[in-house]
Order: structure tokens, then C-alpha cells, then sequence
């Protein structure tokens, strides 16, 4: 080469800038002098040079990047930023090529990290080293550095796909990635690698000085880790960058990904990178959850028309449902939707047109609320009972006033068969449950409460061709006397009852439930009306307030020269003589600390008052 005194053989994975270097030391030329001359001779030259003997099979790639550098930042090969391995340093003292690659930061052979400085005095090196392979600043020779076994199995991977396209001999099992060439890998690992370790979304494809170690270990990394696991790593790529974009940007598949849209369908636009276009677009038809623009020309027609995600709007036109009802089923959590907040402060909302298709029978086989009166045989007002006790499950929830009732068809109530009989096992002395729910139990809770224990089994029922209709439902006059005895001593009790259970007269209980201060229900028993108390609302009672009678007891003293000490003290009683919220002839005080501590005469500086003559 070049017609020099001393010839150099050079080695099967030797850089040519490396060889160039070792030529120019073995003829006592200056460093660079052949790489220019490279630079000056004409392409004929060059061509009869390397038909004259025989040279590694990179030294063609190389020697096209020597000659005509490329433009761009973070190019395939870099001859400025200088990287080497020790282990394999003192196995050879001479150049590896793919150690001149931007984006290796590994050895392939020992698993190490690449160093790109002296490992004594920290001084980066340059091309001058590659005479000597010693530090130019301290004199340490490179080989005595020390390598640190790298953590990182992409980086590792990548830097071993590449090498191996310098010596042809591809080593990757995946076909798509085993016909990529040297330029075309790199081209897509630096894509992948930017996008997935930088956190600005628009930032250009510029890294500055990109091929330096601590720089491209996290590209080389990320973008190997990526390309190890296609596509499922692709998927996760796309994903996390979903994640990452503004809400107001995650429903437009071009601002959700970012830089990366265009990298695959502008950049990365050979057939050799059909497979990357490919696995976007498995994405966007597996995971995308937001409506495609049908005028997009980058993914196929296929993939647009597949695809379901559909504003709520289509997607009702293209089931034949209301749009109210699609909007309720995404406001009561039924459906999921993806919610975009436009600038001008408009609301969209898309949904899953495969998730809604699922539900389409039920939908449109749902009971308005007439429909289901009509269906179980009982009043509009009793399916409203049973729909809020949840026994009728009601799609999207409670309708808004002048929406009507979605009630699902397939979750109507029916009997147990070990409790169901037929019509004519059940004797004359038998009722139905429309009867019964309209002389019997017209109260909500205990016609609720009638319907769970037929549908439990509780009460047997004697059921006709349809067990559905409720209101034809026929049970016995005794089992159900007997069920509602037991269920209103448990449950309930007459105020009658009440007065007995507090200790107090009746007329004081009934002020107390006119004032609204001992809660009761109204019930009607057959045509009249009757009040009840829950055996909740007499604890609660129980809780907030408290007779001056029991207090007077703590205390020792008489009920009236305690509520004058009450009423001293500034405690005011919520019922009793002279109070006009509520006059009885018991006083009712609020049960607080206070009230207890001036009954007990335990407030500092408040002792017992003293009874004046003829009190009592």
C-alpha cells in the first residue's frame, strides 16, 4: 500500500485508521500523513489499492466515512472521540474497528466497559495514542487500565450486532434484525435509543459528542434492551411515552409518541424497516385508546378501519343507541372512555367500540321503567323501590329528570328452585304479591325486604309460567303473617313500645317524634297509618341526647334545680316544659361533655348551688 519501505499485515479485526496508524510508525511518517492522502486520492486509486491485497471486510465503510464525513451528529462511525479495552489491549497492541463505531460502549469479547480516557491521570485520549498506546500526559500504558464488567445486556447486545456486521458473520436470530446492515442497525438503535432515554420530547436528533461512553451506554442500552425483546420491547416503548405526553396531547397518536411517528414512517422508511411499521402498528390496533384520524395515510386502511376506538357520537350511530345512554354508562363508570379537553374548554369523549359491541345485546334488550311494570306485573313506584334497593339492576345508573330507566332484562328476579312451587301446590288461603303490596306492606323497606326473602328462599312462592312476574308471585297467608310479626319485632317498634323501652311517659315520645327529634317512619297497616321506630334510631337517640331525669340521678338532685343549673351555666334544653321546639314534660338535654360535667359538678369555680327555702 502506497509503495512504502515496510509493509504491515494487517489483522482480521484491525480498524484501518488503526492499521494507517501502525503503517505511519513502522516508516517514520507523521501522524496522519496516509489518512490524508486517503483523502486526496481518487476513487480509481483507492479501488486498485484494495483489489491489490486483501483487507477486512469494514475497511470499505470505514474508509467512505474518512473520506466523505457524514453531516450528522451522531454518525455510524467516529474518529475523534477514541475508546479502547484494555483486556484485549494486552492480548494485541493494535486497533479494534468497532471500537471506532458510535454507538459501542462494550467489548464483545470480554464483556467490559470501554474506556475513553487514561486511567491514572483522567486526561482523555486522542489519535496519538494509537502509536504507542500509552497515555500521552502520564505515559500509563492503556493496557494497565482498568475494565469494569459492564451491568448492561443491551448495550452488550448491541455493540455485539454491530461488530458483527463488520466481519459479516450477523449473529441474531430475529430475521428482521439479521438483515439490517451496519448503517441501517445503527440508524434505528440511535432513533430507539434517543427516543426511550431522553426526557425532552422535542428535542432534534442531536447529541453532542454521542460517542463518548457515558453518552452512548444509556442509548446503547435502551435501544438493545428494546430490540432484544421485539416487539413486546417496542409495545413498552410506545407505551411509556403515552404516558409521558400531556393529557391534552395522549389523543392524537402523533403527539402521544412524539418524535418517534416520525422517525418510523419518515425517517426509517426502507423496506428494510417493514417490520418496525409493522410492530407501531400492532400497538395502535392492541393498545391505542383514542379515536385514528381516516384521513391518516401512514397506517394502512386495514388497521383505521379495525381499529375501535370511536368518539361516543359514532359509536352510538354505529350500534343504533341513544347517545344519552353512552353518555351515562361512561358518567356512572360502566363504560371506559378517554376524556380530551379541547383549548376552547370542550369536552370529547371516546370509546371502545369492541368493549361497547360486547354489551350491545343487553343494551338494547334493557326494560324501560313502564316495561318492567309491565313485565313483573307490579306498579311503576315498586320497581322504583326495587331498583334502589338493588334487587333490579339499572344500567348507567339513576336517570337525570326526562331520561328514562335502562333496567337490565337478565338480572329480573326469580324465585330459588328449592323454594318454588308450582301455582297449583299452593292452597286457597294463598296471596299474591300484588296483593300484598298493596293491603299489607305498602311501606318500601318491607316490600323490599318481602322480595329478598322470596328470591333467597326464605318465604316459598308459588310461581306460573312466567316467574318473572312478580305480582302473580302466590304465597301463604300464615308464612307470610308469620315473617312480617318476626320481621317487625326485630326491626321495628310502636311508639307505644318505645315510650316503655326509654322509661318515659307516651305523650313525651310523641312530642319528641312531632319535633323530629327521636326519628319514626310511617308505615300504613291495611287503611291506616302507623308510626314505627328503628331500633337504630332509638341508639342514635340514645347517643345525642339525654333525660333530666337520668341526669338528675348522676348528679343527686332533683330534675328541676338541675335544669336551673343547666340554664345558668348557659346549656339550653332541647325539649321539655317551656321550651317551644318541643314541649313535654320531660326536659331532654344534648349529651356533650359539658352537659355531664356541670351535672356531676365538675366544672372549676362552679360548686353546688344551694336550695333555697321550700324548694324541692
Amino acid at each position: 500500500m502506497f509503495s512504502l519501505a515496510v509493509r504491515v499485515v494487517p489483522m482480521p479485526d484491525e480498524g484501518l485508521v488503526g492499521y494507517v496508524s501502525r503503517l505511519e510508525g513502522a516508516n517514520a511518517l507523521g501522524s496522519g500523513e496516509l489518512v490524508r492522502r486517503f483523502r486526496s486520492m481518487s476513487d480509481e486509486e483507492l479501488s486498485s489499492i484494495f483489489a491489490a491485497g486483501t483487507y477486512p471486510s469494514g475497511w470499505t465503510q470505514e474508509l467512505a466515512e474518512i473520506r466523505r464525513p457524514s453531516t450528522r451528529p451522531a454518525r455510524v462511525w467516529n474518529h475523534r472521540i477514541w475508546k479502547y479495552c484494555p483486556p484485549c489491549l494486552r492480548l494485541a497492541s493494535y486497533w479494534r474497528n468497532h471500537w471506532s463505531l458510535t454507538l459501542v460502549s462494550c467489548c464483545p469479547l470480554h464483556s467490559t466497559r470501554l474506556m475513553d480516557h487514561c486511567s491514572k491521570c483522567g486526561k482523555s485520549i486522542d489519535r496519538r495514542v494509537l502509536l504507542d498506546f500509552r497515555c500521552d500526559e502520564c505515559a500509563q500504558p492503556l493496557a494497565d487500565g482498568i475494565a469494569v464488567t459492564t451491568q448492561s445486556r443491551g448495550a452488550l447486545w448491541l455493540a455485539t450486532e454491530l461488530a458483527s456486521r463488520l466481519d459479516g458473520a450477523q449473529r441474531d436470530r430475529m430475521e428482521e434484525v439479521r438483515a439490517l446492515g451496519l448503517t441501517e442497525l445503527h440508524e434505528l438503535a440511535l432513533r430507539l435509543g434517543i427516543r426511550a432515554s431522553h426526557t425532552q420530547r422535542v428535542k432534534p436528533l442531536k447529541v453532542r459528542d454521542a460517542s463518548r461512553v457515558a453518552i452512548a451506554l444509556p442509548i446503547a442500552r435502551d435501544a438493545g434492551e428494546i430490540l432484544m425483546t421485539w416487539p413486546a420491547g417496542m409495545k413498552q416503548l410506545i407505551g411509556r411515552l403515552c404516558i409521558q405526553a400531556p393529557k391534552e396531547s395522549r389523543w392524537r397518536i402523533q403527539k402521544a409518541v412524539g418524535p418517534l411517528y416520525r422517525d418510523v414512517y419518515r425517517y426509517l422508511d426502507g423496506p428494510s424497516f417493514n417490520f418496525v411499521r409493522k410492530a407501531f402498528e400492532a400497538y395502535v390496533g392492541e393498545e391505542w385508546r383514542a379515536p385514528l384520524a381516516r384521513r391518516n395515510r401512514n397506517f394502512p386502511p386495514s388497521v383505521v378501519q379495525r381499529h375501535g376506538w370511536l368518539s361516543l357520537g359514532k359509536a352510538a350511530s354505529r350500534l343504533a343507541l341513544p347517545p344519552s345512554l353512552l353518555f351515562r354508562l361512561v358518567d356512572s363508570g360502566e363504560l371506559r372512555a378517554l376524556e380530551i379537553k379541547h383549548k376552547s374548554g370542550k369536552v370529547s369523549r371516546s370509546v371502545d367500540l369492541n368493549e361497547l359491541s360486547a354489551a350491545r345485546n343487553t343494551l338494547r334488550s334493557a326494560l324501560s321503567l313502564r316495561q318492567a311494570s309491565r313485565s313483573l306485573g307490579i306498579g311503576l313506584e315498586r320497581v322504583r323501590q326495587l331498583l334502589d334497593a338493588g334487587l333490579l339492576r339499572a344500567i348507567a345508573g339513576r336517570p337525570r329528570p326526562g331520561e328514562r330507566w335502562w333496567i337490565d332484562r337478565e338480572k329480573l328476579p326469580v324465585p330459588e328452585n328449592r323454594k318454588r312451587r308450582k301455582r297449583k301446590e299452593v292452597d286457597s288461603e294463598s296471596v299474591t304479591v300484588a296483593d300484598i303490596a298493596k293491603y299489607l306492606v305498602p311501606d318500601a323497606n318491607t316490600f323490599v325486604a318481602l322480595i329478598g326473602a322470596i328470591w333467597s328462599g326464605s318465604l316459598s312462592a308459588g310461581v306460573g309460567a312466567d316467574p318473572v312476574r312478580i305480582g302473580e308471585w302466590r304465597l301463604d297467608r300464615e308464612e307470610v303473617a308469620t315473617w312480617m310479626l318476626e320481621r317487625h319485632k326485630t326491626e321495628t317498634i310502636s311508639l307505644v313500645e318505645a315510650a316503655a323501652r326509654l322509661g318515659v311517659k307516651q305523650e313525651v315520645v310523641y312530642a319528641l317524634s312531632r319535633a323530629k327529634i327521636l326519628m319514626t317512619n310511617v308505615v300504613r297497616v291495611g287503611r291506616r297509618q302507623a308510626q314505627t321506630v328503628s331500633n337504630s334510631s332509638l341508639s342514635d337517640f340514645g347517643a345525642r341526647y339525654v333525660f333530666g331525669t337520668e341526669l338528675a340521678r348522676l348528679a343527686g338532685t332533683s330534675p328541676r334545680h338541675l335544669a336551673r343549673r343547666l340554664l345558668a351555666m348557659g346549656i339550653h334544653a332541647v325539649a321539655g316544659p317551656g321550651v317551644n321546639n318541643c314541649m313535654c314534660r320531660q326536659y331532654v338535654w344534648e349529651r356533650s361533655q359539658q352537659t355531664l360535667d356541670v351535672a356531676m359538678n365538675t366544672l372549676v369555680g362552679k360548686p353546688h348551688e344551694r336550695r333555697g327555702p321550700g324548694e324541692r
